[in-house]
């Protein structure tokens, strides 16, 4: 009961924010799991985190970047002229997916869950599914740091614009997957 009591502490002074909330909802979603009156009082906790979150959003003004974490997937959404400029990426960090989710009459947040109601029913044809399942929730993250990992795990694309070094590189990689060590 130790982790509630910190998590109803935290909520009430107001910690609990991006990625705070991450790790707020983390360990709420573990004690869950104990017992009846554990899960009564976590659901009654993550209605208050969700609530502090949206006065926030009030507080702080309109979203136009998120990060999330579901299952083995990083998803980044952002607002664009067209819409909301999407990323799927691995637990690598490299992206597998994205594209311009092109209706700006909606929120950043319908379009985000639209995206993942679309991985959680779709057949992973292109992997981007990863082990996403129907009951997998959104975890919030900081977007400014899934970023920064982003631009660290693709920096062999950034460092050579010289497409023969590119492919190189990608044979070196592929090579490297069927070196079997027998001499």
């Amino acid at each position: 009961m130790k982790s509630l009591e910190v998590l109803e502490v935290s909520t009430k002074i107001g910690v609990g924010v991006g990625v705070g909330t991450a790790v707020c909802i983390a360990t709420l979603k573990g004690a869950m799991h104990l017992c009846d009156a554990c899960y009564k009082a976590g659901k009654k906790l993550q209605n208050k985190i969700a609530k502090n979150k949206a006065d926030d959003l009030h507080v702080f003004g309109k979203e136009n970047k998120l990060a999330f974490q579901i299952a083995n997937r990083y998803i980044s959404i952002q607002e664009v002229d067209e819409g909301y400029d999407y990323s799927i990426m691995g637990p690598d960090y490299k992206e597998i997916d994205g594209g311009v989710y092109d209706n700006p009459d909606v929120t950043i947040r319908e379009a985000l869950t639209n995206i993942v109601d679309d991985l959680k029913a779709a057949p992973d044809h292109n992997r981007a599914k990863g082990s996403i399942k129907e009951k997998d929730e959104l975890i919030p993250i900081d977007y400014d740091e899934l970023m920064e990992k982003v631009w660290d795990a693709n920096a062999y694309r950034r460092d050579s614009s010289d497409p023969e070094t590119r492919h190189d590189h990608a044979m070196n990689k592929f090579n490297d997957m069927f070196d079997d060590d027998e001499g």
